[in-house]
């Protein structure tokens, strides 16, 4: 994939993933383009978030003969292959292997949306947030797999009743500041009004939008983020109650409750079966 978009790419092609390959992304500035799109195991999101330019694409799906307007995103079904034409973009481009991370009702859902540009503000953000933090958090599989988690959760089934008013996500730095926070704190007792402080929010208000931005409440966030910590310690060679202390838990028994609940397995056979 990388080989394919390096030939297009007008600027310094950024382009991570996670350790499995489940989940790409990237970003770059590309030239136009007219011709035959290959089919693949992906299904791929592309967040227009440059000017207004024309996108058409003709498949088994369906057509796409519209305006791709700035913050609207474009979505190609897995194994559909396609003919299209593009005007000169920038761009941020997800390819997610729904099928690789258990996401077969999203697969489902989202073929409503294959043959529209669609304009998803909170989709939108959280694909900027997501490229924001791929770096720090390198190859991190939780990381990826629950930010694509959210944004196609987001994209099927997120629409809200218009009657109702939408909470806006965190802005972009609010975010990416939230979570330096909470990994810098791994080993405290953290609470969530210490998070809103951090960002200068009520505590009810911060827990909605944060919920917004990366479909987690903060706490599982948290929780999901000492689980992924945790990992990194025992592959290393700490014992389990060193773990436990490195990631805010002062009972090792707790501490190993929570890692099967996330892993399946007790931090003692993941270390073992890790080494």
């Amino acid at each position: 994939m990388r080989e394919d978009l390096d030939k297009y790419a007008l600027t310094p092609l950024q382009y991570v993933s996670n350790e499995s390959g489940s989940v790409v992304l990237i970003r770059s500035r590309f030239l136009a383009f007219e011709g035959e799109i290959a089919a693949s195991h992906y299904t791929k999101l592309a967040l227009n978030i440059g000017r207004t330019s024309h996108l058409f694409r003709r498949s088994s799906a369906g057509q796409i003969d519209a305006a791709w307007r700035r913050n609207s995103i474009a979505v190609q079904l897995a194994n559909d292959a396609a003919i299209g034409r593009s005007e000169a973009s920038t761009m941020i481009g997800l390819a997610i292997d729904l099928v690789a991370l258990g996401l077969e009702a999203e697969s489902a859902a989202v073929e409503t949306r294959a043959n529209h540009v669609v304009s998803d503000t909170v989709a939108a953000h959280q694909l900027r947030s997501m490229i924001l933090g791929a770096e720090y958090h390198a190859r991190s599989n939780a990381f990826f797999e629950q930010s694509a988690q959210a944004i196609m959760r987001q994209l099927t089934f997120g629409r809200t009743n218009s009657s109702k008013k939408a909470v806006s996500p965190l802005g972009i730095n609010q975010l990416a500041r939230i979570q330096e926070f909470m990994d810098a704190n791994l080993a405290a007792n953290l609470s969530v009004r210490e998070m809103a402080y951090e960002v200068g929010m009520s505590e009810a208000w911060f827990a909605k939008r944060f919920t917004a931005s990366t479909g987690l409440a903060p706490f599982i966030y948290l929780t999901r983020r000492r689980m992924e910590r945790a990992k990194e310690l025992l592959a290393a060679g700490s014992t389990v109650t060193e773990t436990a202390l490195e990631v805010g838990y002062e009972n090792a028994s707790k501490f190993a409750a929570a890692f099967k609940r996330s892993s399946g397995q007790l931090p003692s056979a993941w270390r073992r079966s890790s080494n």
